[in-house]
């Protein structure tokens, strides 16, 4: 596995800035109790904070103390990671939750706007240092607004397992800025929030040591300057295809939920119809239906938990494709299974009304086809990267 500074001499100034960026340490973004002044990791000094308390943004404009590395915007994603009583109170109550899970939201770039984040940006480039922007999770998100909005003004953007920002703000982007997305495959933040990346160089980095159902841990450990850590650079294609998978993945499970509740619904109007007493059905049928829906979520889930590995695999160098595929199909044949079982069973229960049943079942069934095809499909275009 090559060493990531063989692909770009940044390699010693991004360790710093994931220190910076990820919550753990007192010198990281995440204290939110640093002061003008403050000298950090005997490199930087605190030459401003940004802090808005409508929103909840919170950031850190530093200068080098020897004056030779450019100044860093490190800007803080979603909350703080530390104890409540911590928190500093000028910031209650957080209100910084819809732009984590809303993507079209700009709250924190608007407050990046009103508390002088651009001047200070500005500032800097005029005395002919252009400042990098550094930021994880949801600071990665506002990094990559921030750069769409006043290219000229930066140096370079650094990233750590970031939200997408909205493909409207993705077409605005006209800059040369020099990007670096770093991005653990075992973390689906990256993957399923927002819709667009600024064009850069993308590096999987991965540590071994996290145990892979450790999501808060995949998502904020320090990682490269761990002697441990696996990185790969992969295509910024690779990583779109990715990212459309599991996005045909969560769709399709929340078409065949739909599915399923219609089925039940027209079920229970079909049991009235025929005059069958309601109670047999929550006790009966209500209950095929809460097995199989929970039968069906999970194997949803294990496909995701499946593209995961193989990725996680994929740089370690013994991912197969073959046994994603596997994977992939038998839990697609589950799926499929237990929705015949639960057409027969209905089909069982209400006999006389045969017909108008055996064609829901029937179009249930086709629906069922296209979703999991549709599965089917990007798994094939996945793995012909």
């Amino acid at each position: 596995m090559s060493l990531l500074h063989q692909h770009t001499a940044r390699y010693k100034r991004d360790q710093i800035y994931e220190q910076l960026a990820k919550p753990g340490q007192d010198y990281s973004v995440y204290n939110n109790k640093h002061y003008v002044g403050e000298i950090i990791l005997g490199e930087y000094r605190v030459d401003q904070v940004f802090q808005d308390k409508a929103s909840g943004f919170y950031a850190l404009g530093l200068v080098s103390v020897s004056g030779e590395p450019p100044p860093v915007l490190v800007i803080r994603g979603f909350g703080n990671w530390g104890r409540l009583e911590e928190f500093p109170t000028e910031f209650f109550p957080y209100k910084d939750i819809p732009d984590v899970v809303i993507n079209e939201s700009n709250q924190h770039l608007q407050a990046a706007k009103r508390v002088g984040v651009i001047e200070w940006l500005q500032g800097n480039s005029l005395r002919g240092m252009k400042p990098d922007l550094v930021g994880q999770s949801l600071g990665g998100k506002v990094g990559q607004q921030l750069t769409v909005e006043v290219p000229d003004y930066i140096h370079s953007l650094v990233t750590f397992n970031s939200i997408g920002i909205s493909s409207k703000e993705f077409e605005k982007y006209q800059g040369t800025v020099k990007i670096i997305h770093y991005i653990n495959p075992a973390d689906l933040v990256p993957y399923v929030l927002g819709e667009k990346f600024l064009p850069g160089a993308i590096f999987q980095v991965s540590n071994p040591s996290i145990k892979t159902g450790d999501l808060l841990g995949q998502h904020n450990n320090l990682v490269l300057d761990n002697s441990l850590t696996l990185i790969k650079e992969v295509e910024i294609e690779t990583f779109y295809r990715v990212r459309a998978l599991y996005k045909s993945v969560k769709d399709s499970s929340k078409t065949v939920e739909k599915e399923v509740e219609e089925l039940r619904g027209k079920a229970k109007q079909q049991l009235t119809n025929c005059g069958k007493d309601l109670k047999d059905f929550s006790k009966n049928i209500g209950k095929e239906f809460y097995i199989s829906r929970q039968a069906i979520q999970q194997e949803f889930i294990k496909i995701m938990q499946a593209v995961r590995q193989n990725l996680l695999e994929d740089i370690e160098g013994t991912g197969s494709t073959q046994l994603l595929h596997k994977k992939v199909n038998y839990s697609i044949e589950v799926i499929q299974k237990e929705v015949e079982k639960l057409s027969k069973t209905l089909q069982q229960e209400i006999e006389g009304s045969g017909n108008t049943f055996r064609s829901l079942s029937q179009t249930l069934q086709q629906e069922l086809k296209v979703s999991v095809g549709t599965i089917q499909q990007k798994l094939d275009k996945f793995l012909q990267r």
